[in-house]
Order: C-alpha cells, then structure tokens, then sequence
C-alpha cells in the first residue's frame, strides 16, 4: 500500500493495540459485560478491573446469554434496576428503543444518553451488538505494509475463511470527511472514494473493498487479498529490472481502463505507480489498489501536492495547479515508461523521444504513446478517454500471452 514510511514496529504496535482497544470499548459500552468469544486473541476484550465473574447460564430457545453480576454497590442487578450515574449509558437505555439502522459499522454512540434510573437491559441484544463488530468478524495475520498513516495487514474473514487484507489509518487533524448520496453519514475521505467506486457495476481491475469501521481516532478498511500477487515492482525485480513491451502492453491496458473507470465515477487516484499495482503472476490480472491520496475530481484543478514526486505532473511546479486527467494520463506515461527501463525518465529521455528515438528499444508506435503522454504541457497530452484506442493498443496483444511461469512460482506467497 502507499503510505508514508515510519517506523515498522511503532506502526504494528498501535495497530495492534488499537485493535484490543476497541474490543475494551465495546465491553465498556455494556456496562462492563465480558463476552467470551473463540476468535484470535488479538481481539479478545480482557477485564482489567474486579469486578464480579460473569457467569453462563442457558436460557430460552437454546440462547446462551451472560448474567449480570451480583448486587453490589449499587451496579444493576436482575433483582434490583437501580443504576449509578457514572455506569457506561448502554445499561441506561432501553436497547429496543434504538434503531436498528443506528447499531451498524460499530457505531456505539448511537445508543442514546438515558439518565432514567429504571432500565430495559436485554443482555441477547448486547451480544449481537457486540458480535457484529469488525474485529470479531476477521483474523489478524502478519504485516503486508506500513507507513505513516497506519499498516496493512493479512486477514482472514472468520465465516468463512476468505483471505483479506485489513488496513488501518490512524486519524490526523487533518482527516477529511466527506458526504455520498451511497451512505446516510459522512465518512473518512478514503472510505467513501471506495464506496462510490465499488458501486455496482465495479471494475474487475480496482481492488474491492469487502467491510470497513470508522472509530474516532482510526478507521479500518477491509479488502479483497488476490493470491497469488504482488505488486508491479516486485514483477519488474522478478524479471530483472523491466518488462517485455508485449507484457508491459497488457498490463497497461488494464491500468489505463481503470483509470478510466476511476475518473467516470467522479474518483481521481492521484497516485498511480508501480507500488499501487497489483499484479497476478500467473494470469498478469492487475488490480489498482490505495486511494489513500485520492479525491473527488474538481473542475477548478488541486493546488495540493499529493502522491509520490517522480509521477506528479511538470505544471504542478510551473504553475502551481494540475488538473485530474491530465495528471492522471502523465502519472500513467512514467509508469510505462519505468516498466520498459526500469527507471524513471529524465529530462534527456524526453528530449529523445521528442527527436532521436532510436535510443529505444521499443516499438515505434510505443514511442509515439509514450511521447504523447509525458508532454510538458498538460494541453498538448494525449486526452485519457483516447489512450485505449491509441495505435499501440489497436495493433493488438500477443496471444497466447508471454507470462513469466519462474515468477509466477516463485513469488506465489505475496
């Protein structure tokens, strides 16, 4: 994932605390009842005050539910409903009072404030309230990635054992919350650009996001874990340093067409590059991945710097302000154009492929696409919408497909 880089451990640390953090919230929120649950001890709500054992006992229908402890002190009991002020509002509060659109995406504030001192405590609902929440739905597995902002890690869905990959954000002053006519609240930038974009119909080449949970200080993001893959640099150094132009062809339609997709949905990734690319090895499916830059597209342009310095666009620096497409088709020509020689282009680069193209060993109408795309001027690019129907796509791909089987084995576990 694309995130800025930080100290590894620090970043694993505060994940996994914060993820025990929210199951201690949720057993605070229902007055401290201790639900036992057989999922990964990462997430498992452990007591840390005495507080008379919560014991089991079966009730009708074959629910098993947990009783309140003992009278004492003044804490609710069955036999006696008087709470203290200072005991958590969800035991203040008649549970069936609450909509049951107010219980998802573990929103626990929308158990309203109750100051009554006679209470409707169903501890059946408590449970499922509690049981719903992200971190019971999923496994913690090993880290993919970490950064600034928060890490990646494996997951796996408990239900029914489907790899995913969890990413955790930890939230700044500076988070941006927006509105979508797809959700009744607003939500993290990040959470609602993956919202529009997932919208039936989706693109098979964006990567999915499955579930999501936004806490106050962090947000948790759910996502498809394709396997086997890996990203585009990780194949580049597989195949020792740069691709064959059949290859790099293929991948880059897939790249571009969801570029595409991204930008007719009113989404502009803003940073497209190697690392974002998620690449199958054994079929060369590609999935664009981390809108963690992203934002909605704006006809007045982004004075804002975002994204990683060798794809931002030259007018950024000249004047100040760029534009979403034509961004977007300059981020895409460097991406190419690292594919086929493993660097980034220099100015020189530029120049010869503006005159003495023979330095590159690439197909004619490459050089054409490439030139067409890194135009300093943002006017003078080829426009995003034509790049699918450029000469170089219309000549076709090789079939059947040169895939690199050594890579595919090799690098299978990513």
């Amino acid at each position: 994932m694309s995130v800025c880089s930080s100290a590894g451990k620090d970043t694993d640390d505060s994940f996994v605390s914060a993820v025990t953090s929210i199951a201690h919230s949720a057993v605070a929120s229902a007055g401290s009842l201790i639900v036992h649950q057989d999922v990964n001890s990462v997430v498992r709500p452990k007591a840390e005050r005495e507080v008379a054992s919560v014991e089991h006992s079966k009730i009708d229908e074959g629910f098993n539910r947990a009783v309140l402890p003992k009278e004492d002190g003044g804490i609710a009991s069955a036999r006696n409903p008087q709470v203290d002020m200072g005991i958590a509002s969800a035991v203040c509060t008649p549970v069936d009072s609450v909509a049951t659109g107010e219980l998802d995406k573990g929103n626990f504030t929308a158990i309203p404030q109750n100051s009554c001192n006679i209470i409707k405590f169903d501890v059946i609902y408590v449970y499922l309230y509690l049981t719903d929440h992200i971190c019971w739905r999923y496994k913690f597995g090993g880290r993919l990635g970490e950064g600034g902002f928060g890490s990646v890690r494996k997951g796996t869905r408990v239900k029914d054992g489907l790899k995913v990959a969890v990413k955790y954000v930890k939230k700044t002053k500076h988070t941006k919350y927006i509105s979508t006519a797809f959700h009744p609240k607003p939500l993290p930038l990040e959470i609602a650009l993956a919202v529009i974009i997932n919208r039936k119909p989706s693109c098979p080449h964006i990567i999915e996001m499955l579930d999501w949970q936004d806490d106050p200080d962090y947000y948790l993001i759910v996502m498809e874990r394709p396997v086997p893959s890996m990203d585009m640099a990780k194949l580049l150094k597989c195949n020792g340093g740069v691709l064959n132009e059949q290859i790099a062809k293929y991948l880059m339609w897939q790249v571009i067409y969801a570029a595409n997709f991204c930008l007719n949905r009113g989404i502009f990734h803003r940073d497209i590059k190697l690392e974002n690319v998620l690449v199958n090895p054994t079929t060369l499916e590609i999935k664009l991945i981390d809108f963690g830059c992203g934002n909605l597209v704006k006809d007045s342009g982004y004075s804002t710097c975002l994204g990683t310095k060798p794809y931002i666009p030259p007018e950024y620096h000249d004047r100040g302000r760029y534009h979403a497409k034509p961004a977007t088709v300059y981020s895409l020509g460097v991406l190419l154009f690292t594919m086929l020689h493993g660097r980034f282009p220099k100015d020189r680069d530029l120049y010869c492929l503006g005159s003495n193209q023979s330095v590159f060993a690439v197909s004619q109408e490459c050089i054409q696409f490439l030139w067409a795309c890194l135009q300093c001027n943002p006017e003078h690019r080829i426009a995003l919408e034509q790049m699918l129907y450029n000469d170089w796509f219309v000549l076709g791909f090789p079939n059947p497909l040169p895939i690199n089987r050594k890579a595919s084995k090799q690098h299978s576990h990513y």
